[in-house]
Order: C-alpha cells, then sequence, then structure tokens
C-alpha cells in the first residue's frame, strides 16, 4: 500500500489539470438572472465545454511524466434553480446529476450563491454576487479499463492491474462582479471573479501488486473572465452562450514556465417565471 500525501505547487502539471478541469464546473454571474420578485424562480440547463487535451497536456503524473485519461467527457452539465428573496436577492442552487459518462461520475456536485443588483441604470446594470460549491468526481483516470490488464508493457507501460477508482473533489469559493446592458430582446454581459479552489485527488489504483492511494492536494486563489449573449426566446424562455478563461501557468519543464489557459464555451436555456 502506498499512501503518500503530496501538496502541489501551483504550477505542478498536476496542480494544473486539476484546475483546469475543475474550471468548466464553476457557475459563473449574469445580470440578465439579478432583479428576480421575491417568491419568482427560474429554472435552467447548463452545459460546460471540457477542451480536449492532446498527448502533452495529458501528460502530468509524476510531474509530468505519465500521461492520464483526462478526455473523459466533452462538456459538463448542471441544472439550476434561482429564486427571488427580499431586499432583492437572488439565491442560486446548482446541481450536477449522477449521471456516469465513459467512466467518470460525479458524485455531490452542488453549487450555491446569493446575489443582487448593486447599480441599475436604465438598460445597464452591475450585479454582485459570493458563490461556492462543493462535491467530486470518479473514475478510472489513473488506470483505464481499456489497458487495465494488459501484459503488453507498450500499452500499459505502468502495470494497472485493473480500472482505477480515482475520487477528485471539486471544492471552491469566490466572489464576482458582473456588469450588463439590455437592449431588446439582447443581454449582453462581463463577468470578473476571484475563486479560491481547494482541490484534491484520491488515487485508488492497483498496479504491479501495490495498491496506490495516494493523496494530492492544490489550492490556488485564481481571477477569471467570462463574457456572454443572451437572447429572449419568448416570454419566458431565454437561450444564450459565454466564454470563460481562468488564467493558468504550469511548470513541464523544471524552470521553465508556461501559460496555458482554461477557455471554455457555455451555453444555457432559461425557464422564467418571473414574467407574466
Amino acid at each position: 500500500m502506498i499512501e503518500d500525501h503530496e501538496v502541489l505547487d501551483r504550477e505542478r502539471p498536476e496542480a494544473w489539470a486539476m484546475n483546469f478541469l475543475a474550471a468548466s464546473t464553476y457557475a459563473t454571474g449574469s445580470t440578465a438572472d439579478a432583479g428576480l420578485a421575491p417568491g419568482r424562480w427560474q429554472l435552467e440547463l447548463h452545459l460546460a465545454q471540457i477542451p480536449h487535451l492532446d498527448e502533452r497536456q495529458r501528460t502530468v503524473g509524476f510531474s509530468g511524466t505519465k500521461a492520464e485519461d483526462l478526455n473523459k467527457a466533452p462538456v459538463s452539465g448542471r441544472l439550476q434553480f434561482r429564486i427571488g428573496l427580499p431586499g432583492n436577492l437572488v439565491a442560486e442552487l446548482g446541481f450536477t446529476p449522477p449521471v456516469s459518462v465513459n467512466g467518470v461520475r460525479p458524485s455531490g456536485l452542488v453549487a450555491a450563491a446569493l446575489g443582487r443588483p448593486i447599480v441599475e441604470h436604465g438598460p445597464w446594470r452591475i450585479v454582485g454576487r459570493v458563490f461556492g460549491q462543493t462535491g467530486s468526481v470518479q473514475g478510472d483516470i489513473t488506470c483505464p479499463a481499456g489497458l487495465a490488464g494488459s501484459a503488453d508493457p507498450a500499452i500499459n507501460p505502468y502495470a494497472c492491474q485493473a480500472p482505477s477508482r480515482d475520487r477528485m473533489t471539486l471544492n471552491a469559493y469566490g466572489l464576482d462582479v458582473a456588469g450588463g446592458v439590455q437592449h431588446g430582446p439582447w443581454h449582453a454581459h462581463a463577468d470578473l471573479g476571484v475563486v479560491r479552489s481547494e482541490l484534491a485527488v484520491r488515487l485508488d489504483a492497483l498496479t504491479s501488486g501495490f495498491r496506490d492511494r495516494s493523496y494530492l492536494t492544490a489550492t490556488s486563489v485564481r481571477p477569471y473572465l467570462a463574457i456572454g449573449l443572451d437572447r429572449d426566446l419568448s416570454a419566458r424562455w431565454r437561450g444564450g452562450v459565454e466564454l470563460m478563461c481562468l488564467p493558468l501557468k504550469v511548470s513541464r519543464v523544471p524552470g521553465n514556465t508556461t501559460r496555458d489557459d482554461f477557455v471554455g464555451l457555455r451555453l444555457h436555456l432559461v425557464y422564467n417565471n418571473n414574467r407574466n
């Protein structure tokens, strides 16, 4: 049994990969979602792109020497509920259903936020929020099912004997400010936020007769930026698209740090009970 605990530097390849994958789960803000009257609500479906990683980007294990199976799913999904509260507040609750995709399954992945308009002037609006999320995903990342048990060292160089059951914890919290404008049925916004991520990976892999239960943690505070455009489709329905960027740096070669940001596209569909 191997049970090491490593606290990763923020630019280690493993820490970069953890932050890159976690970014797709963060719930950003929009000025179009503010101003719900008390008791009025919205139900939303969100789909966030998880960008495809090439082999160089996937080579993050053991300080950047082992390729991991990180391209498990092209998108992450979330159901989100918003409700208006007294004091011009809006509460949010998001949930990612525990649906298994290519061997990866979310577990208890929920997000919550509380926001209110700060400035409202004609078609212009500025909204502030505090937010947080908790939960995890589990899957065969370090020992994929497709190669586990193979006796061919070219296919299975680390002698994986069974699919691993690795778990990544996706705890994060922060605050953001979104500014936007409405013109007819169109809503445009820009969201600037700061997120503190408290990420961890617990390995559970059987290799060469040893069970690797190493525990890796990566904690950091990072800014992010999102810009989006929504359009009212009817009195109650709205659709939108957003682009989110989380700046990241990685040191794949000792002494050489490069930029490799997360940039992902997001789509959402909103049913709005706030309208008559």
